[in-house]
């Protein structure tokens, strides 16, 4: 699963009953950096995606014409069942998009907070 708000991409990635998150830095000027997690992050990453339906962003692609500046997004997720979620925005976001990022940022503050001390 991938979702980008800020100058930052965080990618989850199981790997068997281990899980890492890769910080991607948009500049392209500091390397990406990967950070060990506990499987069950991505459990509860499932949850969050679960509970708010987030199954129902595939597709989504929202685009305030009239905004001259503003926020945008992006959110990929591939499950190990082949299910996949693609959604962006910008300025027009899809259902819950904030609570959904905002849980998902929570999830990963850990990691964050490695990468900027690093």
């Amino acid at each position: 699963m991938a979702y980008e708000k800020s100058r930052i991409k965080c990618r989850e990635t199981r790997q068997g009953e281990e899980a890492l998150i890769r910080e991607e830095p948009w500049d392209g000027e500091e390397e990406s950096f990967d950070y060990p997690v506990a499987a069950e992050i991505l459990d509860k990453a499932r949850t969050i995606l679960e509970n708010y339906n987030v199954a129902s962003w595939a597709g989504f692609r929202g685009r305030d014409p009239n905004a001259l500046d503003g926020y945008s997004m992006k959110f990929q997720a591939e499950f190990v069942d082949g299910i996949r979620i693609e959604a962006s925005g910008e300025n027009n976001f899809p259902k819950n998009f904030n609570e959904v990022f905002s849980e998902l940022d929570d999830l990963t503050v850990e990691a964050k907070d490695a990468f900027y001390e690093k």
